[in-house]
């Protein structure tokens, strides 16, 4: 499920994007991923790097100064957007997550967002960022909107909960439905706590999720147990849980050493190349998920618990792109195109049940062209039998 959009730099990219770190490029041996986007991350102090031409030709680039562990301060704020506006090598602006960021604080980057906006000389797209934690209601959020173009949620930890991806796929699914407009996530782990804190699943549920997404950088806490993600379940186990369900001289592909080499201390390098492989291969194979089979996915690889909560995200971007944005549905009234949404959105934690009723009512407009709405309702209430 695609969407491409031209920023106002003329550059175009392709939702949903992970961004790529210089790290991503250079452990994938690339000099770029055209058509997504470029992290820049730099501390708060320090002078952003350089980007090469082929960066700057292929993505679109954004510059973060990672502000996570500072005080909100208006004066840094804009001396931040004062430098991204001024830079030739920015296709953003964004408004940081500062830490410990109040509500208040919020009210204040919303209002330079909106500022930004009205600035006549400055021609790139704004970006809102917010805590996970913001307590601003959704509503009130959804009404200052105009003021950005962009609202980016600030994840910030190496290991996820529940409540929290609770939180944030609430907030995601709220802004969207009610400003259509594109989220990003920062910071997102990739793991994730299971069935309980010490059933750690490898989950980049993000993807799916959000529509740019890049991945936590501040660093793992330490365990004194060698752990390694099991490709089957993707749980990360020990040892000794791991023979639960191999054998100790079943050899892991592609490192080509049994499941006892690969958990002996001395081959860490080995394993570090095991988990790049397993998560970029996962990445590929969650990416490439579409409404038919995402369902089956997650129930078979994520947590349970977390099943409605990934779903109703990615079937609120089906609804965007596929029916919102639709000039197709132009002839039919607001009132009228409500009630088909309304309908639409009935099963919304089924994907599958989501894009198959919009593709079968747009096939019955394109053949009757512009039959009665209560036909296309008829033919949702069918869709759901069949």
């Amino acid at each position: 499920m695609k969407q491409k959009i031209k920023l106002q730099t003329e550059k175009e990219i392709e939702f949903p994007a992970r961004m790529f770190t210089e790290k991503d490029l250079s452990e994938m041996e690339i000099d770029s991923v055209k058509g997504k986007i470029f992290f820049n991350k730099i501390d708060k102090n320090n002078p952003f790097k350089k980007i090469t031409a082929k960066v700057k030709k292929d993505m679109a680039i954004l510059n973060y100064r990672d502000y996570s562990q500072t005080k909100f301060s208006e004066t840094l704020l804009l001396e931040n957007i004062k430098e991204q506006a001024e830079s030739d090598e920015s296709d953003f602006i964004i408004l940081p997550h500062f830490k410990e960021e109040n509500d208040f604080d919020v009210k204040i980057k919303i209002q330079i967002a909106g500022k930004i906006k009205k600035n006549p000389k400055i021609k790139k797209p704004v970006i809102l960022e917010i805590s996970h934690k913001c307590g601003i209601v959704h509503r009130e959020l959804a009404r200052l909107s105009d003021n950005f173009d962009f609202l980016s949620i600030f994840y910030g930890v190496y290991y996820g909960r529940y409540s929290t991806l609770t939180r944030i796929s609430d907030r995601i699914v709220t802004f969207k439905f009610m400003t259509g407009k594109n989220v990003f996530c920062m910071g997102v782990p990739l793991k994730f706590e299971g069935e309980d804190i010490k059933d750690c699943r490898f989950m980049p549920c993000f993807i799916l999720m959000t529509d740019a997404w890049v991945r936590n950088w501040k660093p793992a806490r330490s365990s004194k147990d060698i752990k390694l993600t099991d490709k089957d379940d993707l749980k990360s186990k020990t040892y000794e849980s791991w023979l639960e369900n191999h054998g100790a001289n079943q050899i892991i592909e592609p490192v080509k050493l049994t499941i006892k080499e690969l958990f002996d201390p001395k081959h860490e390098k080995v394993r570090k190349e095991y988990e790049k492989l397993l998560y970029d291969e996962t990445f590929l194979e969650v990416g490439s998920l579409d409404p038919s089979n995402i369902e089956k996915y997650i129930s078979k690889k994520f947590a349970n618990k977390y099943f409605v909560k990934i779903l109703l995200p990615y079937s609120e971007k089906i609804i965007q792109q596929k029916f919102r944005n639709n000039d197709l549905f132009t002839d039919y009234s607001l009132q009228e195109r409500l009630i088909l949404e309304q309908k639409i959105r009935e099963n919304q934690f089924s994907p599958s049940f989501v894009d198959g009723s919009i593709n079968a009512i747009i096939n019955k407009i394109r053949a009757e062209k512009n039959p009665p709405i209560m036909e296309l309702v008829n033919t949702i209430e069918d869709f759901k039998v069949a």
